[in-house]
């Protein structure tokens, strides 16, 4: 797995949880109305596309008239927080010692 470029924003994070909490493929109306604000269709429409283009979310379908994109998650909680944290210690620049002092900390 490819670590991600950089951290996920609070709006990505939110998205993310309402598409890990799915079943289904999600439209971007679909998590618009499940966020707790009045953001902008076409802010949430955004922030999905970036999501996809880190690989995090899946994104299926064409965007014809009438029709729209579904998105997925395309990784895990746990595959997201071990990324982040590989990328973490790879910018501390973290000797052995301190990674296992730190995967020690968060068991």
């Amino acid at each position: 797995m490819a670590l991600i470029s950089q951290a996920l924003g609070p709006t990505e994070i939110q998205i993310m949880i309402i598409a890990w909490a799915s079943s289904e493929p999600l439209t971007v109306r679909n998590v618009r109305r499940q966020l707790a604000d009045d953001r902008a269709h076409t802010t949430v429409m955004t922030t999905m596309e970036r999501l996809a283009d880190k690989g995090v979310l899946s994104r299926t379908g064409k965007q014809l008239r009438g029709s729209a994109y579904r998105y997925s998650a395309a990784i895990s909680r746990g595959a997201l927080l071990a990324g982040a944290v590989a990328q973490l210690v790879a910018q501390l620049s973290a000797d052995p010692s301190d990674r296992v002092e730190a995967l020690a900390l968060l068991a």
